[in-house]
Order: C-alpha cells, then sequence, then structure tokens
C-alpha cells in the first residue's frame, strides 16, 4: 500500500495550520505524516480509498480524521505535553509519538471498515466428543434426539 496516494492534501493540511505554505524540511514532514496517517486510516477501514483511475475515494469524515491524525504530529512532532502543579510547570514527551488515531477517531471509522473478504473454513464443532452419546426418543415417535453425553 505504500504506493497509493495520501488520502488528504497537503494543501488542506496547510489550510487547517493557517501558516501558510509549508517548504522544505516542514513540508517534508507534513508529507510523511499525511502518509502515515493515510496508512493507519487504510488499516483501520480495511479499504484503500483509491479507484481504479487512481484518484482518492475517501469520504469527507475519514479525509476529515486523517487530517487530524497527521496534524498531530506537524504540530507537535515531539509529542511534548505540559504539567502545571501549583507554581511549577515542566514539558514531557508524550507515551504516544507519532501519527495516532484517538477512540473518538477510531469510533467514527467503524462504519467505514470493510469486512474481511474471501472464502474461509467455519468449524462446526468443538472438537472431540466427551463420550457416549444419550439418545432420547420424542413423545411423536420421531427421530431420536441427541440430548447429552454420557
Amino acid at each position: 500500500m505504500a504506493d497509493l496516494p495520501a488520502l488528504a492534501t497537503i494543501e488542506a493540511l496547510e489550510a487547517r495550520l493557517g501558516r501558510g505554505a509549508l517548504t522544505g524540511a516542514q513540508r517534508e514532514q507534513a508529507l510523511a505524516a499525511l502518509a502515515d496517517a493515510s496508512e493507519i486510516v487504510r488499516a483501520e477501514t480495511n479499504r484503500t480509498w483509491v479507484t481504479e483511475a487512481g484518484t482518492v475515494s475517501a469520504p469527507a469524515a475519514v479525509v476529515t480524521i486523517t487530517l487530524q491524525a497527521a496534524l498531530r504530529v506537524v504540530r507537535n512532532p515531539e509529542g511534548l505535553v505540559a504539567e502545571t502543579v501549583g507554581p511549577f510547570s515542566r514539558r514531557l514527551a508524550d507515551d504516544q509519538t507519532g501519527v495516532y488515531l484517538l477512540d473518538e477517531e477510531v469510533a467514527l471509522l467503524a462504519k467505514y471498515r470493510s469486512a474481511t473478504s474471501g472464502l474461509w473454513t467455519q468449524a462446526t464443532t468443538r472438537g472431540d466428543y466427551p463420550g457416549t452419546p444419550v439418545w432420547v426418543d420424542d413423545q411423536y415417535g420421531g427421530d431420536s434426539i441427541l440430548w447429552d453425553w454420557a
């Protein structure tokens, strides 16, 4: 999936940042964040969101979630969080660095998730039976019914 286009454009990311056009290393970082966010969203939805013509077909909500995940990295690449206790303040590295999805975003993406396709075998037994079958005749003279295992 690495050759797939990002689900959101760099222009849409720049518009949300409100800093104008990104250049140089900042632009490269933003493009990498968009690519990473796109891959995470694709993995979560089990879809590529790309048409046969190579254009992105993701709905607006999927694009927005991709942008939000990428923005977290662009705005705070080191994953720093501030902690203030009384007059003291310090900055710490957050446990979650890099591109990630919030629980709310994962829940929203669930409605876009594609079921796994293909053929598979579904087991219809639970393995070996634990003993001798106990059969019971029904009151109407039909076939015996498996009641229990002895």
